[in-house]
């Protein structure tokens, strides 16, 4: 209401109160707006170029009620023509109503665009943290194929350790205590008893031998298994370091009088 009785006092200023026919304010449409009408008389006469003698006077007229009212309601002054410029062509409705549905087709098709590019990167995503989650388990099979290596390495250098001095039944007996923590070499020790005879010595012996068998049967199945990991193409670079821990490679299977 204020807009609209600012923008009275300005018709009334600029063409004079008593030529003034009409005011009225219109709400049909989505922007409030007003029209206005009256008599163009000056000084006694009938003349419309008294108040526009130009095209020039309706722009400068324009200008001042935009500094006058428009500014003060935060109004914009709208585009001007340059000097020179044509003037502008409205367009008819036909071209308007041609022009929204072109509008609206682009609109509905970048519209389009964007719910299958969203789809796109939601797929994407969902791949991208399926292939996180392989990842992290290969990462934990390989940590756990690298710990079941060195273990079952450990285990048989212990066994061809106490192996090595089979024949001195005292240092035999010794190493297999020193081993003790090596379920094989413990099992030996038992089997060995006093280590007195020579009897005593192959009981122990066979015992690690065949525990020796059993951990390279072992090393093999750590061998198929790291095989049959193929989540991920890191997964074989991954195989490949575990099976040279310490710059050793994993011992082949030997034949049965080769076990160590």
């Amino acid at each position: 209401r204020d807009f609209f009785e600012d923008a009275l006092g300005f018709c009334r200023e600029e063409f004079g109160e008593s030529n003034l026919v009409h005011f009225t304010v219109h709400m049909d449409e989505e922007t409030p707006h007003a029209h206005f009408g009256f008599v163009p008389l000056k000084d006694g006469k009938l003349s419309w170029k008294g108040f526009f003698p130009d095209k020039a006077a309706l722009g400068a007229m324009q200008d001042r009620f935009y500094g006058r009212v428009g500014a003060l309601y935060g109004l914009s002054r709208g585009e001007k023509r340059i000097e020179g410029e044509p003037a502008r062509r409205h367009k008819s409705v036909a071209e308007y109503k041609a022009e929204s549905r072109r509008v609206q087709a682009e609109l509905d098709e970048k519209a389009e665009q964007l719910e299958s590019a969203r789809l796109e990167l939601a797929s994407a995503n969902a791949e991208l943290a399926s292939a996180r989650a392989q990842l992290v388990e290969c990462r934990s099979q390989v940590e756990g194929f690298a710990a079941r290596f060195e273990r079952i390495k450990a285990e048989l250098a212990q066994i061809a350790e106490c192996l090595s001095v089979r024949g001195f039944l005292g240092s035999f007996k010794a190493k297999l205590a020193e081993f003790a923590e090596n379920p094989i070499c413990k099992a030996a020790l038992a089997a060995g008893r006093d280590f007195i005879t020579a009897r005593d010595g192959r009981r122990a012996e066979k015992v690690l031998v065949d525990g020796a068998r059993e951990k390279v049967g072992e090393m093999g199945e750590l061998s198929r298994e790291m095989d049959e990991l193929s989540l991920l193409d890191e997964a074989g670079d991954m195989r490949g370091a575990s099976r040279k821990l310490d710059g050793h490679e994993a011992p082949a299977r030997p034949r049965d009088n080769q076990v160590l």
